[in-house]
């Protein structure tokens, strides 16, 4: 059985993004307009082409349902791997001038140095934030610990 979604609600979120880019008065609005216009587009090309199956629990073609994918309103994939997008401005000051072709195969060999490694190894022995997220941890390594300097993060006590 194929896995069909309707075209039209994707068509008016983009117009109605289209519209916001156009009209709003503050610049970053319409750049954040702009942006969720172009997210809209790749979806609905998508559908048009049939690389994207929404609807499916591998909804990109040729892509393993492990990825995670860049997904808008509605559940509607983009088509785009979240791997892809644009690294955040912490991210980027990892590694502004390491080896690699793309900004985000540099912050990955980042990690396999002993800073980058150093960096896991916090975030694996670190508790996550009270909200869930894990981009604000609370580290509890400390060099003096054995995290840091020895290589291995130290076992937490049950």
């Amino acid at each position: 059985m194929g896995h069909t979604a309707s075209p039209g609600y994707a068509y008016g979120q983009l117009e109605r993004a289209v519209r916001t880019a156009l009209s709003a008065k503050d610049g970053g609005t319409r750049r954040r307009a702009r942006a969720k216009a172009d997210r809209w587009q790749d979806v609905l090309t998508g559908m048009a082409t049939g690389s994207l199956r929404i609807g499916s629990r591998v909804p990109v073609a040729g892509a393993p349902a492990w990825v995670t994918l860049e997904v808008v309103h509605g559940g509607f994939a983009t088509g785009r791997c979240l791997a892809e997008v644009p690294l955040s401005p912490a991210e980027a000051a990892l590694c502004p001038d390491g080896p690699g072709r793309t900004d985000r195969e540099r912050l990955n060999l980042w990690y396999l140095t002993d800073a980058g490694l150093a960096a896991l190894r916090c975030a694996a022995c670190s508790p996550p934030s009270p909200t869930g997220s894990t981009s604000r941890r609370t580290p509890r390594c400390r060099p003096s610990r054995g995290c840091w300097s020895t290589g291995t993060p130290k076992r937490r006590s049950t």
